[in-house]
């Protein structure tokens, strides 16, 4: 068993051929996720293995960035049941918000983003900060008093976008996507192929940046830790 996300929900017209020929394929059988238990499954699949490795009793907020959405979910506090979990999930992903900015700075259809001015990561960053207001108030409310809490960062941009080109360990701080973001003014993708050969994604980035580090200002996030976990470990430990 296995799970499809937000690339299959989208796929109105042939999503279920897409199943089909994945479970003929291959023998899996995948099921489409809403948004929602998407959230609760990276959080569980988190919460289990971070428990087992950190033995630690911090709170976990689970930030999610797939290609079209991502999810924050965490657990209420004193919560003893799954109707207890906070959970959100934003039709906003890393893909999907590149595609937003090279349509906003007037690229070209199939443009990379890529050099980007000074000027246009200025006013991208307001976007990205925006969609904060799309969390919920009880983890924004997490995020900014608890001073223990542990936000955990899960999903290919995370981890091999933000984290491989800014960091030796598995974890970066604001204060290192925003000097990232920065740097990649007005660098073409030639140079970013060519000074950040760790990252899985040259194309993403800039907005990658621009996102991660918006987000991590409007919701007060100093630091995230990176987990490699698939959503398939959370149907386990459902």
């Amino acid at each position: 068993m296995g799970v499809a996300t937000s690339g299959l929900r989208a796929a109105t017209n042939n999503g279920a051929q897409a199943l089909a020929k994945v479970a003929a394929d291959t023998g899996i059988q995948l099921r489409i996720v809403n948004g929602d238990e998407e959230a609760l499954l990276g959080y569980k699949a988190v919460e289990g293995e971070y428990r087992e490795k950190y033995g630690t009793q911090s709170h976990i907020v689970v930030w999610d960035i797939g290609g079209g959405s991502m999810q924050f979910a965490t657990r209420a506090l004193n919560s003893v049941t799954d109707a207890d979990f906070i959970v959100r999930s934003l039709p906003v992903g890393g893909t999907s918000f590149l595609d937003q900015l090279i349509a906003k700075t007037k690229r070209n259809e199939g443009a990379t983003l890529s050099p980007i001015s000074n000027g246009e990561i200025f006013n991208s960053i307001f976007d990205a900060r925006s969609l904060s207001a799309g969390v919920p108030k009880a983890i924004r409310d997490i995020l900014l008093f608890d001073k223990n809490v542990q936000v955990i960062g899960v999903g290919g941009l995370h981890c091999e976008g933000i984290n491989q080109s800014v960091s030796k360990t598995p974890e970066y701080t604001l204060d290192q996507v925003i000097e990232l973001r920065w740097l990649l003014a007005g660098r073409d993708l030639d140079w970013i192929k060519a000074n950040y050969t760790n990252t899985t994604y040259p194309t993403h980035l800039a907005a990658s940046a621009i996102l991660v580090s918006g987000m991590m200002e409007a919701l007060g996030i100093r630091k995230v830790r990176v987990m490699d976990v698939n959503l398939t470990d959370g149907l386990m430990r459902d």
